[in-house]
């Protein structure tokens, strides 16, 4: 169970936890036109977006006989800025922070959960049975721009009771025709599915998971729903699209632009690393890392790897901005809740276990482990990362 849910709610909540959820972008937040003036440079899309959606996204979970939706605004490193759960009658906000918030039922038979961490974002709401999902139509939903490009991408999906009495995951779609909609996955707790979205040399995963029971010994059970959209990937492809100029551009903790130029070589080098405004610290790690510090708190790490004539570019944020409290739209509870857990900043992401990204985007490319939110980037970084090429 949600360790943040107040103690007096556990008993009530002991069937389950579902995600619901609602991703806006930053609207603030310019997107970078692709570089076009460099001499051999990369593809089109080798300068990166900015590090949030500029688009809000949405997402609609079955919640007892009708649709959940949460919004959220981020704001620079990734944060919460503000959330809106939809409909708010009955809800009550019981953490209100950076990186997280949590809403509870007046009934104390739902609790809805959003995290936003290391470039991800997810939305987790729980119910006490299946039959609070699939009851109504048990229609769900997603809609965003995934690689903030002015290209509204919707993902549908229904959740079902199979035979057994878990929850399923049925009629998955979307409307990018390239969308990679994997195979349901099932389990003897529910079911899994993964939507990879590719645009050039970037890659990005939505995962819908449903299930009862617990996942571990503080789970006591119930039905959960969630719903995760993983950080952008890098995506292998042959050494000579790779190779060329490109551009990381994101916003810093006071909300000023920031970019990073550099160069990919088609033997997987990098070189020519030019940050914007001036760093504290520019250093190369090798022929094939660069880490670049605007501050002790705003930290970006460029990695190549190349693998048999692949080539595949991973870019890590590492930001621990000093941000203000999210805005929500219920009622906030005065209870004070458990301390020690993460407070802004503190990206441990102990809490998802979700696994979104299993590595599908660097087939060949090598080295690119997990992207769900507990995954680590081995040599590349693993905390913020919203932009990789």
């Amino acid at each position: 169970m949600n360790r943040f849910v107040p103690s007096t709610l556990i008993g009530l909540l002991a069937a389950g936890t579902v995600i619901v959820g609602t991703v806006h972008a930053d609207a603030a937040t310019p997107v970078v036109p692709p570089d076009t003036t460099v001499p051999g440079a990369a593809p089109a899309d080798s300068t990166i977006p900015a590090p949030v959606p500029a688009t809000p996204t949405t997402t609609s979970l079955p919640l007892f006989g009708a649709q959940l939706t949460i919004d959220i605004t981020s704001g620079p490193g990734g944060v919460l800025a503000s959330v809106a759960v939809n409909p708010a009658d009955g809800f009550t906000a019981t953490e209100v922070r950076p990186n997280e918030v949590v809403f509870v039922n007046s009934a104390g038979t739902a609790t809805v959960e959003v995290k936003a961490r290391n470039g991800k974002q997810s939305i987790e709401a729980t119910a006490v049975s299946v039959d609070d999902l699939i009851a109504g139509t048990g229609a769900g939903g997603w809609s965003g721009d995934v690689f903030n490009t002015g290209t509204i991408t919707t993902v549908g999906f229904t959740v079902v009771k199979a035979a057994d009495g878990s929850p399923d995951i049925t009629g998955v779609t979307s409307s990018d025709p390239t969308a990679e909609i994997g195979t349901v996955e099932h389990s003897d707790s529910g079911a899994r599915v993964a939507i990879r979205f590719v645009s050039g040399s970037q890659s990005r995963t939505l995962s819908v998971r449903v299930s009862v029971g617990g996942d571990d010994d503080e789970d006591q059970g119930g039905a959960r729903i969630s719903v995760s959209l993983g950080k952008l990937r890098g995506v292998a492809q042959p050494a000579d699209q790779a190779a060329g100029t490109r551009t990381w551009n994101g916003t810093l903790c006071n909300g000023s632009p920031a970019s990073i130029s550099y160069t990919v070589g088609a033997d997987g080098s990098i070189s020519g690393v030019v940050p914007s405004p001036a760093a504290e610290s520019n250093r190369l790690d090798g022929n094939s890392k660069a880490d670049v510090r605007f501050s002790q708190n705003e930290r970006v790490r460029i990695r190549v790897r190349s693998n048999d004539g692949q080539i595949s570019v991973s870019v890590d944020e590492k930001f621990r901005c000093d941000s203000p409290d999210p805005t929500v739209n219920t009622p906030v509870s005065t209870t004070p809740e458990d301390e020690g857990d993460d407070n802004n900043g503190d990206n441990k992401d102990r809490d998802n276990k979700d696994r979104d990204d299993k590595d599908r985007d660097n087939k060949g490319g090598g080295g690119n482990r997990g992207d769900g939110n507990g995954d680590s980037n081995r040599g590349g970084g693993g905390d913020g990362g919203h932009g990789d090429d």
